[in-house]
C-alpha cells in the first residue's frame, strides 16, 4: 500500500510538468498582443517598446519559458498585466468564491445522486425507477450553459424570484448568499447529479445479485439495513471514481457557469485573463485548476484503494508488467 501511495504521487509531477509547458505554449499562441490590451492602439510606439522590455516579452520564447520556470518552482506566479498585481493575490482572492460553488454543488449531486440511485435501484423495474431513470438521462443530457440560461429565464426574469446574476460586490447575510448561489449551483448540480443517480443505480442493481447480499438477506435482516449498510458499501468503488471525476470536471463546468452568472470566482477571471491576453494571469490560473485536478485524482485513487484493497494490488501488478 505504501508503494501504491509512492508511485502514485510521484506520478503528479511529470503531469505537472507537462501542464506547466502545454499552458506557456497554448498562452503565446492568443492571437492579439497582450501590451497592446494592456494599454490600449493610441500609446505611441516608444511607449509600448519601453512596456514590451519590461514585460520581457522581447526575450526570446525559450528565454520566457526558463524564467517562467523558474518562477514557478519558486512559488511566484509573477504579476498580472492587466492588473498590475501579483498573479497569487488575485487568485487568492477568487478561489473562496470557486470553491464555494464547486463543493456546495457537488455534495448536493452526491447525496441527493447516492439518495435517489439507490431508491430507484430498490425499487427497480416500477413506475418511479422508470420515472428517475428517464430524468436522469435528461439531465446527463443537458448542456451546462443551455440549463443556466433556462433558470435565468425562468426563475429570474420571468418569475422575478432570484437575482440574474450570481453574486457582485459584499453580500448582506446568510440568506442574501443563498439567494445568489441558488442558480449558479443548481446550473452546476444537475449534470453531476443525473451521473451519480445512473452509477448508483446499477452498481446497487449488481451488489443486491451478488452471493454475500443474498446470504445476508437469506438471515432475515431488515431490507433498509441490507441496503443502505451492506449493499451500499459493496457498491462503492464505482461511485467514489465518479465523485472524483466529476468533482475534477466541476472546476471546468465551473468556468461556463461563472460566467453565466456573473459570478466572481475563477472561471469569470479566466475568462477575462484571456481576453486582455494577461499571459501570467492565464497561466496561473491554469495552473490551479491543473493543480486541483491531479490532487483530486490523486485522492480519489487513495480512496478508491481504501474502499477496494485489490485495486492498489492490480495498479501495481500492471505498472511492473509495462516496466
Amino acid at each position: 500500500m505504501i508503494k501504491f501511495i509512492i508511485r502514485r504521487t510521484l506520478q503528479v509531477f511529470p503531469t505537472l510538468f507537462i501542464v506547466v509547458t502545454l499552458t506557456f505554449i497554448l498562452t503565446r499562441m492568443v492571437p492579439g498582443d497582450p501590451v497592446t490590451a494592456m494599454v490600449g492602439d493610441q500609446a505611441s510606439p516608444q511607449m509600448m517598446e519601453l512596456i514590451r522590455e519590461e514585460m520581457g516579452l522581447n526575450d526570446s520564447m525559450f528565454v520566457q519559458y526558463i524564467r517562467y520556470l523558474k518562477n514557478i518552482i519558486q512559488g511566484d506566479f509573477g504579476r498580472s498585466y492587466f492588473y498590475n498585481r501579483p498573479v497569487g493575490t488575485i487568485i487568492a482572492e477568487r478561489i473562496p468564491n470557486t470553491l464555494l460553488l464547486t463543493l456546495t454543488s457537488l455534495i448536493i449531486a452526491t447525496i441527493g445522486g447516492i439518495a435517489i440511485g439507490v431508491t430507484t435501484a430498490s425499487r427497480q423495474s416500477s413506475t418511479l425507477d422508470y420515472i428517475l431513470t428517464l430524468l436522469s438521462l435528461v439531465g446527463v443530457s443537458l448542456p451546462v450553459f443551455w440549463v443556466g440560461l433556462m433558470l435565468v429565464l425562468v426563475f429570474s426574469v420571468n418569475l422575478g424570484w432570484l437575482p440574474t446574476f450570481g453574486m457582485s460586490g459584499s453580500v448582506d447575510g446568510l440568506g442574501e448568499l443563498l439567494r445568489h448561489l441558488a442558480l449558479p449551483c443548481i446550473t452546476l448540480t444537475l449534470v453531476p447529479l443525473a451521473s451519480f443517480v445512473r452509477v448508483t443505480r446499477s452498481s446497487v442493481i449488481e451488489a443486491l445479485g451478488s452471493e454475500s447480499i443474498r446470504s445476508i438477506r437469506a438471515r432475515g435482516l431488515k431490507e433498509g439495513t441490507l441496503l443502505w449498510r451492506h449493499t451500499l458499501k459493496n457498491a462503492l468503488p464505482p461511485i467514489v471514481t465518479v465523485v472524483g471525476m466529476q468533482l475534477a470536471g466541476a472546476f471546468s463546468g465551473a468556468v461556463l457557469t461563472e460566467n453565466i452568472f456573473s459570478w466572481p470566482g475563477m472561471g469569470t477571471m479566466i475568462a477575462n485573463a484571456i481576453n486582455n491576453r494577461d499571459y501570467a494571469l492565464i497561466q496561473g490560473t491554469v495552473m490551479v485548476i491543473a493543480i486541483a485536478f491531479v490532487l483530486v485524482n490523486l485522492l480519489t485513487d487513495l480512496i478508491y484503494m481504501l474502499v477496494n484493497p485489490k485495486f492498489a494490488a492490480e495498479t501495481m501488478l500492471w505498472g511492473k508488467a509495462n516496466g
